[in-house]
This record gives C-alpha cells, sequence and structure tokens, in this order.
C-alpha cells in the first residue's frame, strides 16, 4: 500500500509536465583541444592506413579506380606511408601502367634509405618491403577467389579449415603467388 503512495505522486507529476520535447536537446561539441605533432602524425597515419586497407579491398574486387582514389586520400594524409605505394604499384600493374608502377615502386626507396640507412642489411630489407607486400596481396586475391560451393562440400565430407586451406586454397593461390614474382 505504501508503495502505491508513492509511485501516484510519481505518475501524476509526470502526466502533469508541459508539453516539452522528450528527448533532451544536445549538448554543444566541446571546443577543440590542440594536438601535439605526435598525435597529429599518429592521426596522419592512422588515416593512411584505414585508407591503404580500403584501397586493398578494392584492388581485390577489381576495382581499380575506386582503389585509385582511396589511395590518394591516403597519401594525401601521410606521404611516406610505404604500403600506401605498393598497392599504387600494383594497380598501376593490373592496369598495364608498367611505367607509372615502377615509378610507384622506386618512390618507395628513398623513405626506406632515410629509415634504415645506406648497406647491404637496409637493401635487403627494402627488398623484402617492396616484395612482400604485392605478394601477400596477390595471394590473398587468390584465396578470395575460392569458390564457396568447393569449400562447402569439403567441409561436409569432414575437412578442417586447415585441411581445405592446406590442399585446396594454396594450390589454387599458386598462379597469383607466380605472377606477383614478375615484379
Amino acid at each position: 500500500m505504501k508503495l502505491w503512495l508513492l509511485f501516484v505522486p510519481l505518475l501524476l507529476a509526470g502526466c502533469a509536465t508541459n508539453n516539452a520535447p522528450t528527448q533532451a536537446t544536445p549538448a554543444p561539441p566541446p571546443a577543440l583541444k590542440k594536438l601535439t605533432p605526435e598525435q597529429l602524425a599518429a592521426e596522419a597515419r592512422y588515416r593512411a592506413e584505414v585508407h591503404t586497407e580500403l584501397a586493398a579491398n578494392y584492388y581485390t574486387r577489381q576495382q581499380f579506380e575506386v582503389a585509385l582514389d582511396e589511395l590518394k586520400v591516403s597519401l594525401e594524409s601521410d606521404r611516406n606511408f610505404v604500403p600506401a605505394y605498393n598497392l599504387l604499384g600494383l594497380i598501376h600493374m593490373e592496369l598495364g601502367e608498367n611505367s607509372q608502377a615502377d615509378q610507384d615502386f622506386r618512390a618507395i626507396v628513398p623513405i626506406l634509405i632515410v629509415w634504415f640507412g645506406i648497406g647491404l642489411g637496409p637493401g635487403i630489407l627494402t627488398a623484402f618491403l617492396i616484395s612482400f607486400f604485392p605478394i601477400t596481396v596477390n595471394i590473398a586475391t587468390g584465396l578470395a577467389t575460392l569458390e564457396p560451393e568447393l569449400e562447402d562440400v569439403l567441409r561436409v565430407l569432414g575437412a578442417k579449415r586447415w585441411d581445405v586451406l592446406v590442399k585446396v586454397g594454396l594450390p589454387r593461390s599458386m598462379p597469383y603467388f607466380y605472377g606477383s614474382l614478375k615484379i
């Protein structure tokens, strides 16, 4: 009974309020604070990574023009983001623009020389970094082209994900792997 005595006045008070909107008005956005140069560089690097990942996804779907637009935004954010140059070179290779692809790959070398210096070790590291991303993207493209029906049949027959990868996925991605070695 005492609970009702508390509940009824609250209900009546709620009904008696004016016809104010039920949603609260949003507070104005807080004033933007100054970012340090390190925070600005980290934010630019993050934007470059996101746009390069988007470009890689468009590249695997053969949407080269959209991928080029994403890479343009990525390189506007961070001119020293090496994976963007690698992907840019791959896209130009796919479009048959080999001189532009060569120019894109060569744009990476000065950045890496500044980062790692000159010598045998940095040269090997530079060769690895220049070749790693095109090979990885091409193998991922090869794995993405695996027919879902084939994977479903193998799973029904008792194959584990690892078996599907090793016995079907990797052999079917070998043409993509060898194609990326032409670089």
